[in-house]
Parts: C-alpha cells; structure tokens; sequence
C-alpha cells in the first residue's frame, strides 16, 4: 500500500475543498475526444450537468421566479454561453442536439429556459419516479414521492455537513 504524505494530502484538500459535484465519466471522456462537435456537446452537457439544481427551489429569473426542481437549470442561453465559454450562436443549436438525443428537456419561461438534464436523478441515486413531465410541460410530481423525498432529504443533510455543493457556488438566483 502506498504511504500518504499527510501535508500534501492536507495541502490538496485546503485547494480543492471539501464540497463535490458528482459527474457521469462518460462526460469527461467525450470531452476529450476529436471530434470538435461531439466535444462540444459534451462540455455544454457537463456544464448543465454541474450547474442544474441539487434540490428544488424558487430561482428568480429577471422579475419573474420559477419554480425549478433538482436536476434542473434555470437560466437564459446567454448565461450558459458564459458559463461554458462557447459562442451564444452554438448554444441553441448544442441544445436542440442534446434534445434530440432526450438528454434534456427544454421549456421556456418568461426570461429564459427551463432545461431539465434528464437522467439527474437516477444517477445521483434518486428514485426515477420521483418526477414526471406532465402534458403541461410543466414539472409536477407523483404520489410516488415519499420514499424518494427520505432519501433526497437524507442526500441534501450530508451535502450539507461536508460542503456538497451547496456549499461550492453561491447561487445568486436564489431568492
């Protein structure tokens, strides 16, 4: 077994923190790929990926507030154009891609989108009947949702006591 050298160790944790998103691997492996197109796909789906919601709340978007629920993000394409660094004009159709390919789901609001990063929940272990999209194309929930609400409260208590990511941006959305 290898011997940890205790400073470094404590050095590496002080820069990283002690919060963590937890991302699918076939993100980051795509990320690197050469393909400039599927890169970009997966860089802006990672972007979502990390900057959607870990739990539901009230999100302020201009002068309107929305509900938006875990494993959404809420927000305009201008901001995810500066939050991932790629050309407002790419965005759109990046989107439309990851659409096509059922990786999100999109509805507008007053302001900006509502775009859910389909598969959140089942990956970061909630229960997949959690949520469903209703004819509305609202976000609305099943009577299903107790055993699921446990856990996600029991998720969001040990985020909460060692910094997930609650804890890693401030959310200046949020009202």
């Amino acid at each position: 077994m290898r011997q940890e050298n205790k400073e470094h160790e404590r050095v590496a944790l002080e820069y990283m923190g002690h919060s963590f998103v937890k991302v699918p691997r076939v993100l980051y492996n795509k990320i690197l790929i050469p393909e400039k197109e599927e890169r970009m796909l997966a860089w802006l789906h990672l972007v979502l990926f990390i900057s959607c919601n870990f739990d539901d709340r009230v999100v302020k978007l201009g002068n309107c507030r929305v509900v938006s629920y875990r494993g959404e993000y809420v927000g305009s394409y201008r901001e995810l154009s500066r939050l991932s660094g790629m050309p407002f004009g790419s965005i759109s159709r990046l989107l439309e891609k990851l659409k096509k390919r059922k990786l999100v789901e999109i509805v507008r609001v007053p302001g900006g989108s509502v775009i859910r990063v389909n598969g959140y929940d089942k990956f970061c272990f909630a229960s997949e009947k959690e949520y469903k999209l209703c004819d509305t194309a609202k976000t609305c929930r099943t009577n299903d949702t107790k055993q699921a609400e446990d856990a996600a409260a029991r998720l969001s208590e040990a985020e909460a006591k060692i910094g997930g990511r609650s804890k890693q941006f401030p959310n200046k959305n949020v009202n």
